[in-house]
C-alpha cells in the first residue's frame, strides 16, 4: 500500500515488483522447468516477471483475480492447504501476505512440504514489527492495520520461524533506500518533529526498517 498518494501507488507498486524480481533472481538457477507458485498473487502481475518457459501458479482467495492471465494457472487457496502435491515447486512467493493470515506457521510448513530440496521461499513486502516507527508510533504505524493485518512479526521471529520448519536463510533486507517511497530528508524530519511535539498520533512516514524482504533455502 502506498501511503504517500493514491494515484501514484500503482506506479509505485510495479517499481517495488522489479526489485523483488531483482532480488530473487540472484537466487534462482536458469532451469527452464522451474515451478514458481505465488500465493496471494491477485492478478499475476508479479509473477509475469518471470521468464514464460517456467511454469507459474497462482494459489488465490479471491476467484475475481482468476484467468487472468494465460501464462498462469490459478487455484482456489482458502488460507490452509495448498493444493499440489509435495516436492513439486522450485520457488513458492509470498508477496504481502503473511499479515493477512491467521496462522503462518502452518503455511509455511506447508510451503515447506511443496517445495523441492534446494527450493526458495521469498516472503517479501512484509511489515517488521521491530522497527524504529513502529516503537514510535504503535498503532499509528502506517502497517497497522488490524481489520485486515492478522499477524505482525518482527525479521528475527519470522527468521526463527522459518528455520524451525526446515530452512536455512539466504537473506533478509529491510527495502527503503532506493525505493520509490523513500525520502529520506522529509521522512526523517517529520518523525522527529513528531518526537520532538509528541504528536504521535500522526500516521508514521515510510522509513528504513518498516518492510522486510526475506529469501530462505528448503534444507
Amino acid at each position: 500500500m502506498d501511503y504517500r498518494s493514491k494515484g501514484k501507488g500503482l506506479k509505485n507498486r510495479k517499481k517495488m515488483y522489479l526489485q523483488d524480481f531483482e532480488l530473487i533472481s540472484i537466487f534462482l538457477n536458469n532451469n527452464k522447468n522451474l515451478k514458481i507458485l505465488d500465493i496471494g498473487g491477485s492478478d499475476g502481475k508479479f509473477l509475469s516477471l518471470f521468464d514464460k518457459k517456467y511454469k507459474k501458479f497462482i494459489a488465490e482467495i479471491d476467484h475475481s483475480s482468476f484467468n487472468k492471465n494465460k501464462d498462469i494457472k490459478y487455484d482456489y487457496f482458502d488460507g490452509t492447504k495448498l493444493p499440489y502435491k509435495n516436492n513439486f515447486f522450485d520457488l513458492v512467493l509470498l508477496r504481502g501476505v503473511i499479515e493477512h493470515i491467521v496462522d503462518p506457521i502452518s503455511l509455511i510448513k506447508n510451503i515447506k512440504n511443496k517445495l523441492k530440496k534446494g527450493g526458495k521461499l521469498f516472503i517479501t513486502a512484509t511489515p517488521d514489527k521491530d522497527s524504529f516507527a513502529y516503537y514510535i508510533y504503535k498503532d499509528k504505524w502506517n502497517q497497522f492495520n488490524p481489520l485486515f493485518h492478522y499477524t505482525y512479526v518482527s525479521s528475527k521471529v519470522l527468521n526463527n520461524v522459518v528455520k524451525k520448519q526446515g530452512f536455512k536463510k539466504n537473506i533478509i533486507i529491510h527495502p527503503y533506500i532506493d525505493t520509490p517511497y523513500e525520502n529520506f530528508q522529509k521522512d526523517f524530519n517529520k518523525i522527529k518533529n513528531d518526537i520532538k511535539n509528541n504528536k504521535k498520533h500522526n500516521i508514521s512516514p515510510p522509513f528504513y526498517g518498516t518492510m522486510l524482504s526475506g529469501i530462505w533455502s528448503k534444507i
